[in-house]
């Protein structure tokens, strides 16, 4: 009866059913249609049919035409059941938790989605090891595509194709509005981020699992600030191993914040050491 968790539940099912159209029902397809060859080469497809049309008169059309359509359907459905266990166990799966996982989720709330995936590296090692080279040639594939450069710190971030006539289409209209281009600087990369951003499967840093969340950020930033007091080397260190090195100099508002809030706090905050409007400071200033 409650309007909010209504809304919430079906926000997060469109959701998660989008980014499903996207990414796993083409999986599941693709394996489908696998299991489909595979059995009519094996011969068990046919067999299958024959099955149902053991005990039907043969002389009556429309009975031979029913069972047949009712076997088909059914094989379908036993396809469709296979397709979709086999590719679970693949691809993240929130409804297999252990009792770590579900004992510790208002504490370390990606701790179930870092054990799945050990679960799947683990399954992808022992069943198809081979994968594990694709994967890396399809990574050094992505690298030499054009797409990717490196920064003066050697981290590789992802720049989207075309970006040099979207930068002279806005100098254009600059022109327009009766801003001179003869005064030149370097545009920063706004059409692009750091590879390892873009997805946490990309980002070494999520491999080891750490607490998260508005109970477990608060209660460590309290702890980290007892131990700034005589020790600002140990408390830097505390933060990293119990919430990751991105949260290291963060303020203790971000510690209970949504991401998106604290995104748009840092856009707003102007302070001239940390923000987004110390960055583009420091670039107007270059």
């Amino acid at each position: 009866g409650s309007y909010t968790a209504s809304i919430m539940t079906k926000g997060w099912t469109w959701l998660g059913l989008s980014n499903a159209r996207l990414s796993r029902e083409p999986l599941v397809i693709n394996e489908m249609v696998k299991i489909r060859k595979q059995m009519k080469k094996s011969g068990f497809y046919d067999a299958y049919i024959n099955s149902f049309l053991k005990n039907v008169d043969t002389t009556k059309p429309a009975k031979v035409e029913a069972a047949t359509n009712l076997a088909k359907r059914k094989l379908a459905e036993a396809i469709e059941e296979r397709a979709t266990s086999q590719i679970l166990q693949y691809v993240d799966n929130p409804l297999v938790r252990s009792q770590i996982a579900f004992s510790s989720r208002n504490f370390a709330r990606f701790y179930r989605a870092t054990e799945d995936f050990y679960r799947r590296a683990y399954r992808a090692v022992r069943y198809n090891p081979e994968s594990i080279v694709k994967a890396g040639l399809t990574y050094e594939g992505i690298t030499h595509s054009g797409w990717i450069q490196k920064d003066d710190q050697g981290e590789p971030y992802f720049v989207y194709p075309a970006i040099e006539p979207v930068y002279r289409a806005v100098q254009f209209a600059m022109q327009g509005l009766g801003i001179d281009a003869e005064f030149k600087t370097p545009l920063p990369v706004q059409f692009g981020a750091q590879l390892k951003m873009i997805t946490p499967s990309l980002n070494p840093d999520s491999l080891a699992p750490t607490f998260a969340g508005p109970l477990a950020g608060v209660s460590v930033k309290v702890l980290t600030n007892l131990v700034n007091i005589w020790n600002p080397g140990a408390a830097d260190t505390i933060t990293q191993l119990a919430l990751g090195k991105y949260a290291v100099d963060q303020p203790m508002v971000s510690a209970f914040l949504p991401a998106h809030i604290n995104r748009l706090y840092s856009a707003m905050n102007k302070d001239e050491r940390d923000g987004q409007y110390a960055s583009a400071w420091r670039k107007a200033v270059t």
